[in-house]
């Protein structure tokens, strides 16, 4: 696995906490009909970028699999951290991608770029929470 952090929240609260706010954790692989580096420079190059000028991300964990350990482990490609400081931000639409005059566009924009990498058909995702039990 090979972990990017593009942002990052700055911890202050107590090992073992609940971290505040609410995470999206999805499992992503890559269209079948692209190559690797494609979904590579898609997902890092495209997508990254266009979730943190339309998201209110206070966290985004970006973690590529490199390596299958079992043959019965899921064949995912990526696993994605994504954290708001609320929950609201993360499931309220008007908050999660901006106010309505641009919610529809931006809403269509996302959809369209991920459908150009994710294989939508074995994408998992799912409403987590995080705790720190020990941190360095």
């Amino acid at each position: 696995m090979e972990e990017a952090l593009p942002v990052s929240y700055q911890k202050t609260w107590i090992d073992g906490e609940r971290t505040p706010g609410a995470c999206l954790l999805t499992l992503i692989s890559k269209k079948k009909n692209i190559d690797y580096a494609t979904f590579l420079h898609r997902w890092h190059n495209g997508h990254t970028p266009l979730s943190l000028k339309i998201h209110p991300l206070w966290n985004y964990v970006r973690n590529e699999v490199k390596e299958i350990l079992t043959e019965n482990t899921a064949a995912f490609n990526g696993i994605v951290e994504e954290q708001m400081r609320t929950a609201s931000d993360l499931l309220n639409p008007l908050k999660f991608f901006g106010n309505p005059l641009i919610i529809i566009p931006r809403m269509i924009t996302v959809y369209a770029d991920t459908k150009s990498f994710i294989d939508y058909s074995s994408m998992e995702t799912y409403l987590a929470a995080e705790y720190l039990i020990k941190t360095k």
